[in-house]
């Protein structure tokens, strides 16, 4: 069963069509800044209530590169896998290279070649998976960080229980920390790639934003970094116009399966 297509920016048009197992869309048109925001909302959308989607991208053009992430950042901003499953299928060989050249989109996204193949990949656990949730500025911040990052060593059935521990003990310091110094609600992001879980929470602080990168240290405050530092392999901060994120990397004894 078909739906009548989204129009979005820049003359881009998505196709629904119901199938048993999935959803397909047909992205037709031009990706750019303008269309990139509405692609991904259409998206979320889709994923959020069907799961399983799959997306024929043989009529889509890239005129900007960078924003192809909308595909994996959908996925992100929802609760991942295994209840939020994204393949592309059909992109034209000029397309197939912008996308293999985007940082993380292939390990993140699976790319087919024919529907067949994508529906069948919809069972493939991705090599990278990914989880954004946002907390308000509220004193259980903290707490509900530890029970995220809980569920999703959970989900991604995460055996390494020293890492899942130390997960949580970073996403619980660096979310006390967005609280208590930046005063403003986070972003918590948990990734889970080849042998380590990184852990990233972004703040809203504007006040955070150095014109220096050696001064990026002095952005992270409090006690609690020195416990991250502890059960971290490595760690640090990215700045933002609006503020920052603190990342740190957890090692795993066991690679994801």
């Amino acid at each position: 069963m078909s739906r009548e297509p989204y129009a979005l920016p820049e003359g881009m048009t998505i196709a629904a069509r119901e199938t048993g197992a999935a959803v397909v869309l047909t992205v037709d048109g031009e990706l750019t800044l303008r269309s990139a925001p509405r692609l991904r909302a259409v998206l979320e959308q889709q994923v959020a209530d069907r799961g399983r989607v799959l997306v024929d991208v043989s009529g889509l053009r890239i005129a900007f590169p960078s924003a192809v992430e909308v595909f994996p950042m959908a996925l992100a901003s929802l609760c991942g896998w295994p209840e939020a499953r994204l393949v592309l299928f059909g992109a034209r060989p000029a397309t197939v290279r912008v996308l293999r050249a985007a940082p993380y989109l292939t390990e993140a996204v699976h790319l087919a070649d024919t529907e067949d193949a994508a529906l069948r990949m919809l069972e493939l656990r991705p090599r990278r998976l990914s989880r954004r949730t946002e907390l308000e500025y509220e004193p259980d911040a903290a707490r509900w960080a530890r029970y995220v990052v809980e569920a999703v060593c959970r989900d991604w059935e995460v055996a390494d229980d020293d890492a899942a521990s130390a997960a949580q003990i970073v996403a619980s310091e660096l979310v006390t920390n967005a609280i208590v110094h930046a005063r403003t609600a986070s972003v918590l992001t948990v990734t889970s790639a080849a042998e380590s879980l990184r852990v990233a929470v972004r703040d809203y602080d504007p006040a955070a934003a150095p014109e220096r990168t050696d001064a990026l240290p002095e952005l992270a405050r409090g006690l609690g970094l020195v416990v991250v530092a502890g059960v971290s392999r490595s760690w640090g901060v990215t700045p933002h116009l609006d503020g920052k994120s603190v990342w740190a990397v957890v090692p795993r004894r066991t690679p994801p399966g």
